[in-house]
């Protein structure tokens, strides 16, 4: 939409540098307006606006299409989930990380459980904290053509980069306690984790830190946060440990989603609950 089309009714808008709403009356105000002028200002739906002076019905008008306009996926309201969201956003401040994943050798089943014998491999490290900003939930909703969105449950950035990329990965840690991710959210991720993003599927046993598929160890003699997550993201690819789960030649996003609800995420939503590994 450009300016030349027509105008839309926006009651209430606001400053992106002052945080201040404005209102529609306020335009004609010859004390407000030019603070409206001296900064860019956007209404609920993140779109660009800019004030109308008309006497009779002052007005904001769009510049363009709004980028959060339909959120796909729900959040969860588990107290568990977010007890778990606020511990890893403050520990993840605080210490450098480290991101390890299982790497089983060939000869091993692919269902290994506990006591296999495999390998450790770091998949990502942060050895400078200061170089990544780290947002919850509605900070760091992530935005897709037609006006959809994702609102991750944690996510970190390099902000010495433009744009991430191997060496200088975004992250993303999902923490499933209650549902895994539908399937309009996944594939969403998914996308991500091909444009330099590493997903991690964080998933909690109630009541708990942590379960069975995500072990995290703290080094506070180095300040250093191991994560060992065995459901993950990375370069457009789905893993369990450091086995990818393939996806069929032809094989439809339907039918896969299908697939990974049964093998991959229920098994982890069943398994997590095992107490014995509490």
């Amino acid at each position: 939409m450009t300016i030349d089309q027509k105008d839309e009714l926006m009651p209430t808008v606001t400053g992106l540098y002052s945080r201040r709403p404005y209102s529609e009356a306020q335009i004609l105000d010859g004390r407000v307006y030019p603070q409206m002028k001296a900064e860019p200002l956007a209404n609920e739906d993140g779109a660009l606006v800019v004030p109308v002076r008309n006497k009779n019905r002052p007005h904001f008008r769009r510049l363009g299409d709004a980028s959060f306009r339909t959120r796909v996926g729900t959040t969860e309201n588990d107290p568990t989930h977010k007890k778990v969201v606020s511990w890893l956003r403050g520990t993840l401040q605080e210490n450098k990380l480290k991101i390890i994943t299982k790497v089983f050798d060939d000869e091993t089943p692919r269902a290994s459980g506990e006591g296999a014998n495999y390998e450790e491999q770091v998949i990502f490290l942060l050895e400078e904290p200061a170089r990544y900003r780290w947002f919850t939930e509605s900070e760091c909703r992530v935005a897709f053509d037609g006006g959809s969105y994702i609102e991750p449950d944690i996510a970190g950035r390099d902000t010495t980069v433009f744009f991430p990329r191997v060496g200088h990965e975004s992250v993303i840690i999902e923490v499933i306690q209650t549902h895994y991710p539908d399937f309009g959210t996944f594939f969403r991720l998914l996308s991500l984790s091909s444009l330099g993003h590493i997903v991690v599927l964080y998933f909690v046993a109630p009541d708990q830190l942590d379960s069975r598929y995500n072990r995290y160890r703290i080094d506070d003699k180095v300040a250093t946060m191991e994560l060992r997550p065995a459901y993950y993201l990375a370069q457009g690819h789905v893993f369990k440990n450091g086995r990818e789960w393939i996806r069929r030649a032809g094989q439809s996003d339907k039918d896969w989603y299908a697939y990974l609800e049964t093998s991959y995420f229920r098994v982890a939503m069943e398994g997590k609950k095992d107490k014995a590994y509490q």
